[in-house]
């Protein structure tokens, strides 16, 4: 019974590994690269992927809340503040928004960075150290079938 034991929480530990892995590739992408991946899901040319900007427009930004079911929740906790989450994905890291009000000269998390990051967590897998898409990605919700039981 231990012996099942170990091989689940060695499962879950590589799971999470990939999770946090997948989260720093993207969070290290460019706000052009994060458009362009994010025009990949949505099905968008190459040719017209290029003046797409989820990044810059919020109308294209909330269509995609609405789209892919993406949550938004505030962590109270030491004023950690805005996160999103695509609901139904396995993916367990909330991207956290960080903004000016931080004040911090870290990378920062716009709103609508988060938004597409979150959407990125959920369709993209780390192989090789490169993003590729999920096998059998539907495309409009996040939900997949890599869960660990």
């Amino acid at each position: 019974m231990s012996e099942d034991i170990t091989v689940f929480m060695e499962a879950r530990k590589q799971k999470h590994n990939e999770h946090i892995q997948r989260y720093l590739k993207i969070k290290s992408l460019t706000d052009k690269e994060i458009s362009l991946l994010v025009a990949e899901v949505e099905g968008i040319d190459a040719q017209s992927a290029a003046s797409y900007d989820p990044m810059g427009d919020n109308w294209i930004a909330f269509d995609l809340i609405v789209k892919y079911d993406v949550t938004r929740n505030y962590e109270e906790y030491n004023l950690i503040g805005f996160g999103y989450h695509c609901h139904g994905s396995d993916n367990p890291i909330i991207i956290t928004e960080i903004s000016d009000d931080y004040n911090l000269s870290e990378f920062q998390i716009t709103p609508n960075r988060a938004i597409c990051m979150a959407i990125l967590q959920a369709k993209y897998q780390l192989i090789d150290g490169e993003l590729k898409r999920r096998e059998g990605d539907n495309g409009l919700n996040c939900s997949n079938d890599d869960k660990i039981s």
